[in-house]
């Protein structure tokens, strides 16, 4: 369980599923993933976007690396669409993100992009809506407790995922995730 904030990061093997789970209204997460090989080749919000020609990646979507090759699958989404490729900060600014994923410590096992190569986040429980004045604002049915998203991963990845919220006490846990072993593709 993860509270605002806090980072969980680890080596995902190819056809490991991923659970996120939401356990408070307004709350979400940060997902981050590159190739377990590069960390170059990160997960992409502007080349998924440009495959799947939609900002709100759906139920057997892909979600893209900067090479364009597939990383995760959806599998299912309860909030559908709550994954948000149209805005970097619906959870958290840049320079916040920067700072907490700082603080993860360059290791052997897990290759990590420099201070200034890391990628956008893909933003899980978010969707951003266009007003007719062209402004960008939240969806709040995508942030609510007890939403799940699930995934595969298509390929070995490093996968960061950082709990967010907006008005959830300090502490509390926001953010549940779970991985299981390889499934049979």
């Amino acid at each position: 369980m993860l509270s605002s904030g806090q980072i969980f990061a680890s080596l995902v093997g190819a056809g490991t599923r991923i659970s996120v789970k939401t356990l408070a209204d307004s709350s979400g997460a940060c997902l981050f993933a590159w190739s377990a090989s590069d960390p170059f080749d990160q997960l992409s919000d502007a080349h998924t976007f440009m495959e799947l020609r939609r900002a709100w990646p759906r139920v057997k979507d892909r979600l893209f690396s900067t090479c364009r090759r597939p990383l995760l699958e959806i599998l299912s989404d309860s909030a559908s669409p709550a994954i948000d490729l149209l805005r970097h900060d619906a959870w958290m600014t840049r320079q916040q993100m920067l700072e907490i994923i700082g603080r993860i410590q360059p290791d052997k096992e897990i290759p990590t992009p420099g201070q200034h190569g890391w990628p956008f986040s893909i933003n899980l429980f978010a969707r951003t809506q266009v007003d007719r004045e062209g402004a960008l604002t939240s969806v709040p049915e995508a942030a609510r407790g007890g939403h799940q998203i699930q995934m595969r991963a298509i390929t070995d990845i490093a996968l960061v995922l950082v709990g967010a919220s907006h008005g959830v006490s300090q502490g509390t846990a926001v953010i549940e995730a779970d991985f299981s072993g390889h499934e049979v593709i």
